[in-house]
């Protein structure tokens, strides 16, 4: 009894050490988030998006530029403003978000985020330790692909959101010269600059589809060995 008492102690002493450092984690992360997000904020973010009209059916007329029926360029999602080669439901999405205009796209995302987090924290602790650093990243530098990590995470409860994910990422409801932007620019799919942040993506989803199946057979392999240990014994 007094072997397994303290083993008791031990493993919450454990989970506390793990519980605290977790904390200090979340902590630097936000704080880092913060700090980046308000040294974006100091830089011009023209035009803003309640200066322009935007057509909902169409957004791609207002946020990218077309010339002689060929797209060559997209305003990039940052403060005021959000634009890019995404889906309609993206932009639906961050319209939403933003409340139309009248709040700063990347605060608001930046406490959807915080929501998020503390959902994360409630029901799958350890995606924490690598979401963390990624929603950094994506805040700070890349705000239009936080909607994509956002379902890339939730694929881990169920990998149709993965695939959700991947309608959102790509220009589904938009016309030609937006695919053919995408796939042939070289300020899109081959630009080398974006390369890592398709990778962290990639990444996301890979895990998020496999890792049921590669946990399966990680708890396979230690029954077989727990079983030849005991055949040997």
């Amino acid at each position: 009894m007094l072997y397994k008492k303290e083993t008791g102690s031990k493993g919450v002493h454990r989970y506390g050490k793990l519980t605290f450092n977790l904390v200090l984690w979340l902590a630097f992360w936000t704080a880092f988030t913060v700090e980046g997000i308000w040294a974006k904020a100091q830089e011009p973010d023209l035009p803003s998006f309640r200066s322009l009209h935007t057509d909902l059916l169409n957004p791609w007329a207002t946020w990218c530029h077309e010339s002689n029926g060929a797209m060559t360029g997209c305003f990039g999602t940052s403060w005021n403003h959000i634009g890019g080669p995404y889906s309609l439901a993206w932009y639906w999405f961050m319209i939403a978000v933003g409340l139309g205009g009248y709040v700063s796209f990347t605060q608001a995302l930046f406490v959807l985020n915080m929501a998020f987090i503390g959902f994360l924290y409630r029901y799958r602790t350890t995606l924490l330790w690598p979401y963390l650093p990624t929603s950094w990243l994506f805040l700070v530098g890349y705000p239009q692909n936080m909607p994509i990590l956002f379902l890339e995470v939730l694929g881990f409860w169920n990998p149709a959101f993965v695939l959700i994910a991947a309608f959102v990422k790509l220009p589904f409801g938009a016309s030609t010269p937006v695919w053919r932007f995408v796939l042939t620019s070289p300020q899109s799919l081959r630009d080398p600059s974006n390369w890592t942040v398709y990778a962290v993506l990639v990444a996301w989803g890979v895990v998020a589809v496999t890792w049921r199946r590669f946990l399966k057979r990680v708890l396979h392999s230690a029954k077989i060995l727990q079983v030849r240990r005991s055949q040997r014994e």
